[in-house]
């Protein structure tokens, strides 16, 4: 875990988010994340919404100013299409074409909760892929620490977010019309394509070298490569245009609310408050490159425990 919080901020000016705008793609291939350099002090905490909220923030600026030293990253508002383009490879109806307005930014992590974060949070593991799950044959001599956290219900993960936000706001490091949660699908969507409007935020392809899946199944003409059976350490493999790493494979990730038959667009679209499944996005590292798409959206029944399901968290505001 980080023993100090990191801001940084980048000091050119603000890129404004618009329909069809194309960012350039990180080079592929598995890397070392690196680390944040610090432009404040490290007491420094958000006094106001203005702090945490404000029009300097460009696409991909990152802070780490909480307990857990969670890297977070900015998206910022815009409008995109949701969804599959017409012909895409794997292309399922209930991912049609949505044109959707995100009127406030919000800041993403950066990967995938670990089980580390999980532990200082909830001070358990359900994980499968650690040395007392169910999978701790696959990892023996491993550290899982920078392992997502997995085989958890919705609930739980929500029940995170609750907790971080109450220790977060009583040190005064997060504004009280702020909250940390799963992010909405379509904030999730937005996060992952980074201005893209491909069928993965690396392009039409998707290959073994981008993301943990199952690597001799990749997708639309992919290289193919090794099968890992497990998950990895979060930040294994390149992130996108914004630097945020894993929404492809490793484990599919819980959003806010219920799944639905079609895509919510429109302005600020809500997640749905009932239903039968809930739902996940992403991909995991036992599935093939297709349903790793940016648009590929799978339901979860909600009292089921998976090895093969995880969560990032966003920070969004209240009001």
């Amino acid at each position: 875990m980080h023993n100090h919080f990191r801001i940084t901020f980048a000091s050119h000016k603000l890129l404004t988010v618009m329909v069809g705008v194309s960012l350039a793609i990180m080079s592929r291939g598995i890397c070392a994340d690196e680390p944040v350099a610090s432009s404040r002090p490290a007491d420094a905490a958000p006094s106001d919404i203005s702090e945490f909220e404000f029009a300097g923030f460009k696409a991909g600026d990152t802070r780490a100013d909480n307990e857990l030293g969670l890297q977070l990253v900015w998206c910022p508002p815009g409008t995109f299409v949701m969804g599959s383009r017409p012909g895409e490879d794997e292309y399922r109806t209930n991912e049609r074409q949505v044109e959707t307005t995100l009127s406030r930014g919000f800041w993403i992590g950066k990967y995938e909760v670990t089980q580390q974060e999980w532990d200082l949070i909830m001070e358990s593991n359900p994980s499968e892929f650690s040395p007392t799950g169910s999978a701790k044959y696959k990892i023996y001599g491993k550290s899982t620490d920078r392992f997502p956290v997995e085989s958890l219900l919705v609930e739980e993960a929500e029940e995170f977010c609750r907790r971080l936000t109450n220790r977060e706001q009583s040190a005064g490091r997060l504004p009280t019309n702020w909250r940390y949660a799963l992010p909405t699908e379509s904030q999730w969507e937005y996060a992952c394509r980074a201005g893209t409007t491909t069928a993965t935020s690396f392009g039409d392809t998707l290959s073994s070298a981008d993301a943990n899946f199952k690597g001799f199944v990749p997708y639309n003409g992919g290289k193919r490569g090794p099968f890992l059976f497990r998950t990895t350490n979060v930040g294994s493999y390149s992130g996108n245009a914004w630097g945020i790493h894993d929404m492809h494979g490793n484990v599919w990730e819980y959003c806010a609310g219920w799944y639905t038959d079609e895509s919510r667009g429109g302005l600020d679209p809500e997640a749905a408050t009932h239903g039968t499944y809930r739902i996940g996005k992403g991909g995991s590292w036992f599935h093939d490159g297709r349903y790793s798409r940016s648009a590929f959206r799978y339901w979860i029944e909600p009292d089921m425990r998976q090895g093969t399901v995880g969560f990032r968290v966003a920070a969004t505001a209240t009001k």
